[in-house]
C-alpha cells in the first residue's frame, strides 16, 4: 500500500514538473512519456529512438529537436492556443509520423529523409525548404501545404492529396510532374497530380503558360493559378472552385458552365470570355476586367464584383441577387432579366465620376408616328440595350421604346412626352422630373425607379409594376393607373393625382401623405393600411374601395363617394366629410374623433367607432 502511494506521489510530483516545462529550460531527460498529456519543451533535445506512440502533447516546442527514428505515429499535438506544435529545424530522419495530426505544424527546415508520414494529416502545414527525400507520404493530406523549395526527390505521394499546395521550386519524384516551368503545354498527363490517371488538377500553376489548351471539364478546385496565361483556354465545364485565378488572363477564355464557385479573380482579365451559365456565386471578382464577357445566366449571388469592369457585358438572364456592384462599371450591359434583387451598390457604376455613356439620339433609327394629332419623325428605339446609359434631358418625344431595356438609366429631366414605354424595363431608373405626359407604360417594370417631381400627367399606366418606386411630388393628373400593382413600399406622398383613374389599384401601405386626389377615381381600390393624412380626396370616387386601417386623419373627404367603402379601423380623426356619401360604408372599430354622428349617417357599424359626437 505504501509503495503505491509512493509511485502515485512520484508520477503527481512528475506530473507538476512537466506542466512547467513549456515556458522552463529544455527538459531532455524523456525518452518515453508514460504520461498521454503533456506540455513539454524539447527544443535542441536529442530524442533519438524516441517512443511517443499515441501520446498528446501539449504546447510542445521541438524547435531543432533530433528525432531521428523516433516513433511518432499517431501522436497528436496542440500547440499554443490550440495552434500549431514547432517542428522547425527538427530532425525526423526515418522517423515514423504515420497518422500524426500535424495540421498547420511548422515544419520548416526540418530534415524528414525517409520518414513514414503514411495516412499523416499535414493540410496547411508549413514545410518549407524540408527535405522530405525517400519520405513515405501515401494517402497523406497535404491541401494547402507551404512545399516551396521542399525537396520531395524520391518521396511517396501515392493517393496524396496537394490540392492547392504550394509547389514552387519543389524538386519532385522522378517519377512526378516535373516544375511547371517544364510542363508540355496543353498535355493532360502533365497536369495530373497522384493517384488514378486525371484524378486530380496540378496544385501549383502559378505563371503557367496555358493559353489555348483545351482543358474542358478538369477538375481545377483548390488550384492555384495566380497569373496564370489561359487566354483562349477552353475551360468549359471546368471544375474551378476555391481556385486562386489572381491576376490570371483568361481574354476570351471559354468558361461556359464552369464552376468558379468562391474562387478568387481578383484583378483577372476576362475581357470576351465566354461565362455562359458558369456558376461564379460568392466568386471575388474585385477589380476584374468583363468588358465584353458573355455572362448570359450566370449565377453570380453573393459575388464580389466591387470594382469590375462590366462595360458592354452580357448580364442577360443573370443571377445578381445579393453581389456587390460598388464602384462597377455597367457602361452598356446587357442587363435584360437580369436578377438584380438586394445587389449592393447597383447605383455605384452610374454615378458621377463614373458616369455612363451617352447616347447619340441623333442617330437613332427613325420611324413615322402620330403625336398629338401630328405626323412626326420619332425614335424608334423597339427592344434596344440601353441599360445603365445616360440620358439625362434628352429629348425622346413620342419615341418607340416598346419592351427597352432601361435599367439603371438616368432618364433625369428627359421629355418621353407621348412616348411609348410599353413593357420597358426601367428598373432603378432615374426618372426625377422627366416629363411622361400622356407617356403609355403599360405593363412596364419601374420598380425602385425614381420619379420624384415626374410629370405622368394623363399617362397610362396599367398593369404597371411600381414596386417601391419612389412618386414624392409626381403630376399624375388624369393618369390611368387602374388595375395598378403598387404594392407596399411606393411613396407618392404630395403627389398629384387630381382626377386620376386607379379603379382597382393595389396601393394597400401606398405613402399618399398631403398627396392630391381631388376628383380622382379610386373605385374599388386596395387602400388598406395606407397613410392618407392630410391628403385631399374631394369629390374622389371611392365606391367599394378598401380602406380598412387606412390612416385618413385630417383628410379632405368634401364631397366624396365612400359608398359600400371598407373603412373598419380606419382614423377619420380630424377629417373633413361634408357631403360626402357614407350609404352602406364600412365604419366597424374605425376612430372619428371629434367627427358628429349624424354627418356618418347611412354607414354600417357606427356602434363601434371611437370617439363619435352625437
Amino acid at each position: 500500500m505504501f509503495r503505491i502511494l509512493a509511485t502515485c506521489f512520484i508520477v503527481l510530483i512528475g506530473l507538476a514538473v512537466v506542466a512547467d516545462t513549456a515556458s522552463a529550460a529544455p527538459d531532455c531527460t524523456l525518452q518515453r512519456l508514460e504520461v498521454p498529456t503533456y506540455s513539454a519543451n524539447f527544443s535542441g533535445c536529442d530524442l533519438t529512438d524516441a517512443d511517443l506512440t499515441n501520446v498528446r502533447i501539449l504546447n510542445p516546442n521541438l524547435t531543432g529537436a533530433n528525432l531521428t527514428r523516433a516513433n511518432l505515429s499517431g501522436i497528436s499535438w496542440s500547440g499554443e492556443g490550440g495552434g500549431s506544435p514547432n517542428l522547425s529545424d527538427a530532425i525526423l530522419v526515418e522517423a515514423d509520423l504515420s497518422g500524426a495530426q500535424l495540421r498547420g505544424a511548422k515544419l520548416g527546415r526540418a530534415n524528414l529523409t525517409g520518414a513514414n508520414l503514411s495516412g499523416a494529416e499535414l493540410s496547411g502545414a508549413d514545410l518549407t525548404g524540408a527535405n522530405l527525400d525517400g519520405a513515405n507520404l501515401e494517402a497523406a493530406n497535404l491541401n494547402r501545404a507551404d512545399l516551396t523549395d521542399a525537396n520531395l526527390t524520391g518521396a511517396n505521394l501515392y493517393q496524396a492529396s496537394l490540392k492547392g499546395a504550394r509547389l514552387k521550386g519543389a524538386k519532385m519524384p522522378g517519377t512526378w510532374t516535373p516544375p511547371v516551368s517544364s510542363l508540355a503545354k496543353c498535355d493532360p498527363e502533365r497536369l495530373v497530380k497522384t493517384g488514378a490517371k486525371g484524378e486530380q488538377p496540378w496544385a501549383d500553376l502559378q505563371d503557367a503558360d496555358l493559353s489555348g489548351c483545351d482543358l474542358s471539364g478538369k477538375d481545377f478546385s483548390d488550384a492555384i493559378l495566380v497569373e496564370a496565361n489561359l487566354t483562349g483556354a477552353n475551360l468549359g465545364g471546368a471544375n474551378l472552385a476555391k481556385a486562386d485565378l489572381t491576376g490570371a488572363d483568361l481574354t476570351g477564355a471559354n468558361l461556359a458552365r464552369a464552376d468558379l464557385t468562391r474562387a478568387n479573380l481578383s484583378g483577372a482579365n476576362l475581357a470576351k470570355a465566354d461565362l455562359t451559365g458558369a456558376n461564379l456565386s460568392g466568386a471575388d471578382r474585385f477589380r476584374a476586367n468583363l468588358t465584353g464577357a458573355n455572362l448570359a445566366r450566370a449565377d453570380l449571388t453573393g459575388a464580389n464584383l466591387s470594382g469590375a469592369d462590366l462595360t458592354r457585358a452580357n448580364l442577360s438572364g443573370a443571377n445578381l441577387a445579393r453581389a456587390d456592384l460598388t464602384g462597377a462599371t455597367l457602361d452598356g450591359a446587357d442587363l435584360t432579366d437580369t436578377n438584380l434583387t438586394d445587389t449592393k451598390g447597383r447605383d455605384a457604376g452610374l454615378t458621377a465620376g463614373n458616369a455612363p455613356v451617352a447616347v447619340n439620339l441623333e442617330q437613332c433609327p427613325q420611324k413615322e408616328a402620330n403625336w398629338r394629332g401630328f405626323k412626326i419623325q420619332v425614335c424608334d428605339l423597339r427592344g434596344v440595350n440601353l441599360a445603365g446609359v445616360d440620358l439625362r434631358g434628352a429629348t425622346l418625344r413620342g419615341a418607340d421604346l416598346t419592351g427597352a431595356t432601361l435599367t439603371l438609366a438616368n432618364l433625369s429631366g428627359a421629355n418621353l412626352d407621348g412616348a411609348d414605354l410599353s413593357d420597358a424595363k426601367l428598373f432603378k431608373a432615374n426618372l426625377y422630373g422627366a416629363d411622361l405626359t400622356l407617356a403609355t407604360l403599360r405593363g412596364a417594370d419601374l420598380e425602385g425607379a425614381n420619379l420624384v417631381g415626374a410629370n405622368l400627367s394623363g399617362a397610362y399606366l396599367t398593369s404597371a409594376n411600381l414596386h417601391g418606386a419612389d412618386l414624392y411630388g409626381a403630376i399624375l393628373d388624369r393618369a390611368n393607373l387602374s388595375g395598378n400593382k403598387l404594392l407596399p413600399g411606393a411613396n407618392l406622398s404630395g403627389a398629384n393625382l387630381t382626377a386620376a383613374l386607379l379603379t382597382g389599384a393595389d396601393l394597400s401601405l401606398a405613402k399618399l401623405s398631403e398627396a392630391i386626389l381631388d376628383s380622382a377615381n379610386l373605385g374599388g381600390a386596395k387602400l388598406n393600411g395606407a397613410d392618407l393624412a392630410g391628403a385631399d380626396l374631394s369629390n374622389a370616387f371611392l365606391n367599394q374601395a378598401e380602406l380598412s386601417y387606412a390612416n385618413l386623419i385630417s383628410a379632405n373627404l368634401r364631397n366624396a363617394d365612400l359608398t359600400l367603402a371598407n373603412l373598419s379601423y380606419a382614423n377619420l380623426t380630424g377629417a373633413r366629410i361634408e357631403g360626402a356619401v357614407m350609404n352602406q360604408a364600412d365604419l366597424s372599430n374605425a376612430t372619428a374623433i371629434g367627427i358628429s354622428r349624424a354627418a356618418l349617417g347611412g354607414a354600417k357599424g357606427l356602434n363601434s367607432v371611437k370617439g363619435l359626437v352625437n
